[in-house]
């Protein structure tokens, strides 16, 4: 599984999620905060093709944990 966080520019970030998307199908959530100017390729990765991705927004430290925290709990029982 790959957690990315969006909130800032990046270079590499977005190779990594594409990699890790495309060519080894992992999970990946992808995090932004909800005032954070996101580049298109977070917002669009998210589509029919890739299912394993989906990038959310947050609001602050509590809810970014909460999301990780149910993400992992998602992939660890789809891996049991």
């Amino acid at each position: 599984m790959l957690i990315a966080l969006c909130d800032l520019p990046s270079i590499g970030l977005g190779w990594e999620m594409g990699v890790a998307v495309e060519q080894y199908k992992k999970p990946v959530l992808a995090l932004a905060h909800r005032d954070a100017k996101v580049s298109r390729l977070p917002i669009g990765a998210e589509c029919a093709r890739n299912p394993n991705y989906q990038l959310v927004r947050y609001d602050d430290f509590h809810h970014l944990l909460m999301l990780v925290l149910e993400f992992v709990g998602k992939v660890g029982a789809k891996a049991a």
